[in-house]
């Protein structure tokens, strides 16, 4: 899911597509280093570029959600409903009823 409002062709997207598409891992191991491996899904661990992968993510996300659960839970009258929590790379969703809840965690899952 990659933000509707990021251009198929930006840099960015394509600096990011370059630093993964062909990215090869191998493991240190007290006698020495295994076979590289193709690593297809996951980012390089402790990547700067993951803060921004993250960030395009988490918005979609957040509006897929909005959009395909409804409204949130009412909290008071100077607050918007509230859809769920975000921060870092944790998120907790709420929901009115036990069928919206399974809803959002179906489209997380």
């Amino acid at each position: 899911m990659v933000q509707k409002d990021v251009n198929e062709n930006s840099i960015v997207l394509s600096v990011l597509k370059s630093m993964y598409s062909q990215f090869s891992s191998c493991v240190k191991l007290p006698n020495g280093l295994t076979e590289y491996y193709d690593c297809n899904i996951d980012t390089k661990q402790g990547c700067v570029s993951l803060t921004i992968i993250f960030a395009l993510y988490i918005n979609d996300l957040v509006t897929h959600l909005k959009r395909h659960c409804g409204s949130g839970v009412f909290v008071s009258n100077q607050v918007e409903e509230i859809e769920g929590l975000i921060f870092a790379d944790d998120i907790a969703t709420v929901a009115e009823t036990v069928v919206k809840l399974q809803t959002q965690i179906n489209i997380i899952y």
